[in-house]
């Protein structure tokens, strides 16, 4: 699979992170009815601040679809 920029925006923040510590063979995208998505994958812990910083209700960046996280596991 090609590796594709994701990007978050961590809630009440302005500034916008790139995701580096993704595990591209989780990474899924579903379509459901009534023009949703779903997106799924793991984020490991690389010891960075940008892990600590992800959240519920934090906004996910990619290609031209926005994101915004209601679950996190």
């Amino acid at each position: 699979m090609n590796e594709r920029i994701v990007k978050l925006k961590p809630r009440n923040q302005d500034k916008i992170f790139i995701l580096n510590n993704i595990l591209w063979n989780s990474f899924n995208i579903q379509w459901a009815e009534n023009d949703t998505y779903q997106l799924s994958f793991t984020v490991y812990d690389d010891g960075s601040d940008l892990f600590k910083i992800i959240t519920v209700e934090s906004s996910i960046f990619l290609t031209v679809k926005n994101i915004l996280l209601k679950h996190l596991q």
